[in-house]
């Protein structure tokens, strides 16, 4: 499959040196699955259908084309009002750096998440293929990101997207059809009890019932 990097690409091109300075782990500590209630498995455990990614501090919807191929204002909709479980507050991951800074344009962009994924996590090269999705079901095509491209005037609008079947960063007209990674801040089992969680909360429940029985005892004898 054959790519766009034309005119506005090479007059863009400073921005890759510029944005590409990296600000994740060089070293990352691997994925992490979540099933539908938030609950710790390994990360290609069948029941998973979220990854926590420790290195981003994200979670990502393991499904990256679930809503299929779509406009850009298509997929910002459907994943601001996404649920996963008891889980909302998705979005489409940004295409700015860590800091802030960017977007990096072209290739070994691994300031983002997207391309920290493909490049860092999954071991992917510039230029592709897609050799490892890892535990994601991902597509040899393009996914949009969250972040607006700024207006050329005569140009309709634009956003970045992230090219998967090479590693590109780039940027394309909204009314293109392309896939959605959903992706939330933080880790979902952070907001599920542990274990011992529920057996201090149990506990601690089971103290104020006889607490509660022995005064209401009490009460009942004193009229007695």
């Amino acid at each position: 499959m054959t790519k766009h990097f034309g005119a506005l690409t090479v007059a863009c091109g400073f921005l890759v040196a510029a944005s590409a300075a990296q600000a994740y782990p060089s070293v990352p500590a691997p994925l992490e699955g979540r099933t539908i209630t938030g609950a710790r498995v390994d990360a290609y455990d069948p029941s998973a259908v979220m990854e926590y990614d420790p290195n981003l501090n994200l979670t990502w919807l393991r499904d990256w084309n679930m809503n299929g191929k779509q406009y850009w204002w298509t997929q910002m909709a459907w994943v601001q009002t996404l649920h996963v479980g008891a889980f909302t507050n998705w979005s489409l991951p940004t295409a700015l750096n860590q800091d802030g800074g960017g977007p990096c344009l072209g290739y070994d962009c691994t300031g983002n998440p997207m391309g920290y994924v493909y490049y860092v996590e999954l071991g992917n090269l510039a230029g592709g293929p897609l050799s490892n999705t890892g535990p994601f079901h991902m597509a040899s095509f393009e996914y949009w990101t969250s972040t607006e491209y700024p207006p050329i005037p005569d140009w309709p609008g634009q956003a970045w997207e992230f090219l998967t079947f090479n590693g590109a960063t780039d940027f394309w007209p909204q009314y293109y059809e392309l896939y959605a990674a959903a992706v939330r801040p933080g880790d979902v089992a952070a907001v599920v009890p542990e274990p011992e969680t529920w057996a201090m909360l149990l506990s601690g429940m089971a103290l104020l019932a006889a607490t509660w029985h022995g005064r209401l005892r009490q009460r009942v004898a004193r009229r007695s």
